[in-house]
């Protein structure tokens, strides 16, 4: 199980995102288990709204270029 150390929680967690993210409140001590795929689609989700938004404001040429570019 690998753990990450965020301001107000610890997260524990697989390796490989499956099963529950065990989040650990600092302050309480309190245990809540979230589906590891939920934080998933949450960071996706995330990370497709910048990017939508980030298109929105480029020139076309910009757009080209970041198109054409490998992910």
């Amino acid at each position: 199980m690998l753990s990450h150390e965020g301001d107000r929680q610890f997260f524990h967690y697989r390796g490989d995102f499956s099963g529950d993210v065990i989040v650990v409140e600092k302050s309480t001590g309190e245990e809540t288990c979230i589906p590891a795929r939920d934080l998933l689609d949450l960071a996706v989700g995330y990370i497709q709204q910048e990017r939508q938004s980030r298109m929105e404001q480029m020139s076309r040429e910009e757009l080209i270029g970041q198109l054409t570019k490998p992910f």
